[in-house]
């Protein structure tokens, strides 16, 4: 509550829209009720859903090569931070 209280809410603009996600903590009432006392709004995002997150799609890919590929393989095949040899 700390956070939201003196560290969230002095910065945000007037009749801000403020979005959570689903968890335990940003559903209590006491967090909802200090950013709607503020003058703002609360919002929810959608239940996660994986078929719409597209790192899901990477970590299948991987999976499938897991068996081929060691760690490094996999992990430096899609990344421009691996060092090339």
């Amino acid at each position: 509550m700390h956070g939201v209280t003196q560290v969230l809410i002095p910065v945000l603009p007037k009749n801000s829209v403020i979005m959570m996600d689903n968890g335990t903590f940003h559903k209590k009432q006491s967090i909802q009720q200090v950013i709607i006392d503020a003058g703002h709004m609360v919002e929810y995002l959608p239940t996660y859903s994986p078929d719409l997150n597209p790192i899901e799609h990477k970590w299948a890919q991987a999976k499938c090569k897991k068996e081929r590929w060691d760690a490094t393989q996999i992990f430096c095949s899609h990344s421009i931070w691996c060092n090339q040899n």
